[in-house]
């Protein structure tokens, strides 16, 4: 039995395009709609709002001063969460019924939109072209999966 579980490969994004298609919340953080719940702790102690964050502005604090017990840095994290899906480009917005419109990392969002807005996030291009690509198929995928 436990060898029958080192051959199996599951692909992390299309887990969670399945996942989401299902109406389940995202596997991987950078296509939730929120994040902030993977901080990133540092061999010296320090915590930062995440691990693709690890600058001196998103330093919470270190775990030797009991940073998880202050409610200051709860409440800055809970607005780092939000401003992922707070700071999405009106393309983005618009892209909702993409399954990927929520999510990919602030920090990815190199791209203008096809109206010159700046963060725009190529998944959310790719994910668009692949549903269009699916056309009326796409209501489907559920009963198959």
């Amino acid at each position: 039995m436990a060898g029958a579980r080192l051959r199996k490969v599951l692909v992390n994004f299309c887990e969670t395009l399945v996942a989401q298609r299902l109406g389940l919340p995202a596997q991987i953080c950078v296509y939730a709609e929120f994040c902030g719940k993977g901080v990133a702790l540092e061999h010296d102690g320090s915590v930062y709002s995440c691990d693709h964050y690890v600058y001196p502005e998103y330093r919470l604090g270190n775990v030797q001063q009991g940073v998880a017990r202050r409610h200051g840095v709860r409440a800055r994290q809970v607005r780092f969460g939000y401003a992922k899906s707070e700071t999405l480009p009106a393309f983005a917005v618009a892209a909702n019924s993409c399954p990927t419109a929520g999510g990919e990392c602030p920090k990815n969002r190199l791209l203008r939109s096809p109206d010159g807005e700046p963060g725009t996030q190529l998944p959310v291009r790719r994910a668009q072209a692949v549903l269009r690509a699916r056309g009326a198929r796409g209501g489907q995928d559920r009963r198959q999966v």
